[in-house]
């Protein structure tokens, strides 16, 4: 029987604000949560936050910390990260409770900082509420400024996907990238979890837009792209590596004449300063401000080049788990299942739309995978010698999330059953959703009163109360993520009707030439009309 469920999709601005509501909802349960110094290395990032909006951006670069960052003048009630009290970090059986907590003490004073010489953008954002208010009122306020500012990114892909994927399986792909690691991040003063959304952002929007036909108005998907590019070549010193990997994969296979047709558009060629000087100012910083500089490793005997790649590979097993969410510092992991079955289902739209997929499709992934991945283990076995290993999953996520993206939209690109394929988008909201809660769920624990993972028992998977509890309380987080997960989860569910009730029109898009009637009018890149004659 034909479904006669309603598919007119809701107005673009209402549709975008209930995605938000959903994803600040997951984020912000992170963020209310966790305690300080909860997710790596947020107190040298409180640090820097409350120092830029006090107006110290450009600190001098000096041996503030193992040989690099910046004194800031912040906040004596901020801690800096030799200032939290006991190291509970990477022994998942102490709880939090000793840890320090920020206090109200306004008092200005000089910290070093480990993120003293990074890109001031994201902590401009955030900074403001530690400098005005820098005990637990300022810190959560700054969390949920940065939380606020990922969601607005994810609901803005979501929203862009329910009109540009053609049968809904690329927003499929957006909750596989969106793992439970991103709300983790994004929930603290961290730019890694803004990074990671910038990329999704931006791979959300880029590959319906560049690779497919308009299935919509192109101003707001070069307007998302445009903004998740200047965001992800700034925040972090990586960004720009990783959007010219990106864009390039994504641009170059569409040949000259396509690229000159492009650079005939304004708007296309408007966003392309502006991301070109981002990309500037963002290579300038690091050149003066040092900022990409790490601190060489003593070590016992240096590795041999064969012995240092069979050790980076070995790590790949960890790096698996690290993409979906070894949360906490890296020191809380949830029962082995819940990765598997994240990782089947996202490896699953990889290999599915590499199978499915042109060779062009099956070009871009590979150069995707070999971006993201496979180049930053080859820098680090390049170096190990003098800088040990030190690279972690998220630090590739920025890149890695088009992999499964891109998976997708070859997927529903080739597929010939539209009925399947929302059924396996829906499928993908139902059985990953819930994991999100698990990993919060669990991660409380670790933080309240610590895993026993020798002495198990029923009062060990308690999230409430502990040797430590979150200021706001163990309730809410967990009901902000039932129902922020909620409302994503029913957003999903519908979202693929209202996908596929939008025709693919017959105006060319940036990938592929559509032929479309004479005196048919359309709207061009650019915004204007053109008719075809």
């Amino acid at each position: 029987m034909t479904s006669t469920v309603p598919t007119a999709r809701p107005a673009g601005r209402r549709l975008w604000l209930l995605a938000f509501v959903g994803f600040f909802l997951v984020i912000g349960a992170w963020a209310v949560a966790a305690p300080y110094d909860g997710a790596p290395d947020e107190p040298a990032h409180a640090v820097r936050a409350a120092g830029v909006a006090g107006g110290d951006v450009m600190p001098t670069p000096a041996n503030a910390f193992a040989g690099t960052g910046a004194f800031q003048v912040v906040p004596k009630g901020i801690k800096g990260t030799l200032e939290t009290g006991c190291w509970y970090h990477g022994l998942p059986e102490t709880s939090a409770a000793c840890a320090a907590a920020p206090s109200a003490d306004r008092e200005l004073v000089s910290k070093p900082t480990s993120a003293g010489r990074y890109n001031p953008l994201y902590y401009a954002i955030v900074g403001g509420p530690l400098r005005l208010w820098p005990g637990w009122p300022g810190l959560i306020l700054a969390r949920l400024l940065g939380a606020a500012l990922s969601a607005a990114l994810l609901a803005g892909a979501f929203t862009v996907l329910t009109r540009w994927s053609r049968y809904g399986l690329m927003l499929g792909g957006l909750i596989a990238v969106t793992s439970p690691i991103v709300g983790h991040m994004a929930g603290a003063i961290n730019p890694s979890g803004v990074e990671i959304c910038a990329g999704i952002a931006l791979f959300s929007a880029g590959i319906p837009l560049f690779l497919g036909p308009a299935r919509g108005p192109v101003r707001p998907v070069f307007w998302l792209v445009g903004i998740s590019a200047v965001l992800l070549v700034t925040v972090r010193s990586m960004g720009p590596m990783f959007a010219a990997i990106g864009l390039a994969t994504l641009l170059l296979p569409l040949g000259w004449g396509k690229v000159r047709a492009l650079w005939s558009t304004a708007m296309v060629r408007w966003w392309t300063v502006v991301i070109a000087v981002a990309v500037a100012l963002s290579g300038a910083w690091i050149l003066v401000e040092k900022s990409s500089v790490l601190v060489p490793l003593k070590s016992g005997a240096p590795l041999r080049p064969t012995q240092a790649m069979w050790a980076e590979l070995s790590r790949w097993a960890e790096y698996l788990q690290q993409l979906v969410g070894i949360t906490g510092w890296l020191d809380t992991r949830v029962p082995g299942p819940f990765y598997a079955v994240w990782t089947c289902v996202a490896g699953g739209l990889v290999l599915a739309g590499f199978a499915l997929g042109t060779r062009a499709d099956r070009l871009r992934l590979l150069a995707l995978a070999a971006g993201g991945g496979g180049l930053l283990s080859l820098i680090q076995v390049v170096n190990v010698n003098e800088y040990g290993f030190i690279t972690q999953a998220r630090y590739m996520m920025p890149l890695l999330v088009a992999v499964p993206l891109l998976g997708a939209f070859a997927i529903e690109r080739r597929a010939g059953n539209p009925e399947m394929v929302r059924k396996l988008t829906r499928m993908v909201a139902v059985v990953l959703l819930p994991i999100h809660l698990v990993f919060l769920w669990y991660t409380m624990i670790r933080w309240q009163r610590g895993i026993k993972i020798h002495r198990p028992g029923i009062a060990d998977l308690n999230p409430f109360g502990g040797a430590w509890t979150p200021v706001l309380g163990s309730v809410l987080p967990l009901a902000a993520m039932v129902v922020g997960l909620a409302l994503i989860g029913w957003l999903a569910w519908r979202a693929p009707l209202w996908a596929a009730s939008v025709p693919d029109q017959d105006a060319p898009g940036l990938g592929a030439e559509v032929p479309r009637p004479r005196g048919e009018a359309v709207e061009g890149l650019d915004g204007h009309v053109s008719v075809a004659v």
